[in-house]
């Protein structure tokens, strides 16, 4: 069932056993995890089906810290939440990401991968994605060679690409899962579920003690009021999101809800992009294919230069994963063909259709066709002079890297966020260390010879001189989880420290980053929660 919180024909309080708040990747895979349960769920969205101007303001605040996004777009306010525009890459953090480091402060989670490595499994499908395989032995069923790296050094690891090929919209064009729209008639034919649109949750409303959540106070920007009560209740609003809500309920405890050891805020990460090298190859076209987009069955993937965890313990830093972005040589008579490739790289980075071109640029001239190199089928690379080397990283989880709140207020009463990412001197190292290594490998194997852009070369946090940066708009690490409330905000299970009946989904309670995109570990961690619930706290 679905209602319009706006709408006078739904109560102004209701009762169910579990609250979910929050329809973005977490709020909607946990809430299918209980279809055809004994449980009665509501799943509580603060927009609607499509986008809102109005709505989406919410997100303004304040940006205190390194630059790297709008605060008001950076994350959406609608049904499906961020992955309404989400690019589709996955990959799973890696054994070391979970492991403490004792390089890296406040480096380690209280589980470990081998806990979330079947509901991985679970998560290739719920994404769209093919088998659970993101390490070099997917070179084996690749067209192309396996690079001969010592894998001390410098290995490759791969993402796939998430793309809902059942969508009637596609028309063989690659089109990201958009749970929004994916799952809609799941969740809203679902008897036991009830999707609340246009309910912005204001206030987590605590008990004497602060022990339990008693409801949820919800507000509709028409100005409508009300209450959802509930045996147990998760946040799923997002990696910033989760933060404020609880610093927002601080009608029990003045420092809000879940934060008697002040950390909800804290460890505040996303991932560093940037431009940080330049390779030069006398083999440009070798590189182009085995760096570029390939087909694994019916799943996309693509390869970048990993740090391994030999070099990250070697070196005592962070890791990262590059990808080969393609420099066409300028001018030489395919400018067309060349501003048509690059067009379509900004959406779909890799290999491209040839058959696409084609119909993009139908005047091209007949010299710009044949320079066209078409390679496996339909995989075309034009002419390059070589690649861009474009990093993505980790940041080290830091307490100073934090969300707090203003006393500026949106239209619904809440205090808006004061967001202070800071990025530290490891990241910077750990880049540094990676390009080092892959200059070292590329030169050995005469695959060419890399540049460090000058801003790399010098020493120190300073991120301002990269040319291209900008974070992944990956939020994480806001409500960490931890085994101890000292330097956390949830357990092991994701629920609050110190709240019998609060739990946490989403990439605010990873406790370190990784390189990979989160979109995958959130939906594995909500898959783990949903199971937690559903057997050891709904039952009890």
């Amino acid at each position: 069932m679905t209602i319009d919180f706006r709408s006078e024909d739904m109560p102004r309080e209701q009762v169910f056993d579990l609250c979910i708040v929050g329809g973005g990747a977490a709020g909607i895979t946990l809430a299918r995890s209980f279809i055809g349960t004994p449980y009665n769920v509501c799943l509580l969205e603060s927009g609607a089906f499509d986008y809102d101007e109005d709505t989406q303001a919410l997100n303004r605040g304040e940006n205190v810290g390194l630059q790297l996004w709008d605060l008001e777009y950076a994350r959406l306010r609608y049904f499906g939440g961020t992955t309404n525009h989400w690019g589709g890459w996955c990959a799973p953090l890696t054994e070391i990401d979970f492991r403490k480091r004792d390089w890296v402060p406040n480096s380690g989670w209280p589980i470990e991968r081998a806990d979330l490595d079947p509901f991985y499994a679970r998560a290739q499908s719920i994404c769209d994605l093919g088998p659970q395989r993101y390490d070099e032995t997917i070179w084996d069923d690749l067209p192309v060679e396996k690079q001969a790296f010592d894998p001390e050094k410098l290995a490759t690891r791969f993402w796939q690409f998430a793309n809902d090929r059942k969508n009637p919209e596609k028309n063989r064009k690659f089109t990201p899962t958009r749970f929004g729209k994916k799952y809609r008639r799941e969740i809203t034919s679902a008897p036991n579920l009830t999707l609340v649109l246009n309910a912005n949750v204001t206030n987590l409303e605590a008990d004497a003690t602060a022990s339990r959540v008693e409801a949820v106070e919800i507000r509709a920007l028409s100005g409508r009021q009300g209450r959802i009560r509930a045996k147990h209740f998760v946040l799923a609003c997002g990696g910033m999101e989760n933060a404020r809500v609880l610093l927002n309920s601080d009608g029990i405890e003045s420092g809000g809800l879940g934060n008697r050891h002040d950390c909800v805020g804290r460890y505040f990460m996303d991932h560093p992009r940037a431009t940080c090298g330049q390779l030069v190859s006398d083999d440009t076209l070798r590189l182009a294919e085995a760096f570029n987009r390939w087909h694994l069955a019916d799943t996309e993937v693509l390869a970048g230069l990993y740090s391994p965890p030999a070099l990250q313990e070697a070196k005592r830093v962070l890791s990262g994963c590059v990808v080969l972005n393609w420099r066409p040589v300028p001018g030489n008579g395919v400018s067309a063909v060349q501003e048509t490739l690059l067009h379509l790289k900004a959406g779909h980075p890799g290999a491209i259709e040839l058959d696409d071109l084609l119909n993009i640029g139908r005047d091209l001239d007949e010299v710009s066709l044949q320079l066209i190199r078409k390679l496996q089928g339909k995989m075309i690379v034009p002419p390059l002079e070589g690649f861009d080397l474009f990093l993505r990283g980790e940041q080290a989880p830091d307490p100073e890297s934090r969300i707090t709140l203003t006393n500026d207020r949106d239209p619904l009463g809440m205090r808006r966020m004061k967001v202070n990412l800071k990025m530290g001197a490891l990241a910077k190292d750990s880049a540094r260390a990676l390009l080092q290594a892959i200059a070292e490998e590329t030169g050995r194997l005469g695959l060419g010879r890399v540049q460090l852009l000058d801003w790399l070369r010098e020493p120190g946090a300073d991120w301002s001189q990269a040319p291209d940066l900008h974070g992944g708009h990956h939020f994480m690490g806001s409500t960490r989880m931890s085994d101890t409330p000292a330097n956390g905000v949830v357990d092991r299970n994701c629920r609050v420290h110190g709240l019998h009946n609060l739990h946490i989904a989403g990439s605010s309670v990873f406790s370190t980053s990784g390189y990979a995109n989160p979109t995958l570990t959130i939906i594995a961690l909500a898959l783990r929660l949903g199971d937690h619930l559903r057997q050891q706290v709904m039952t009890a």
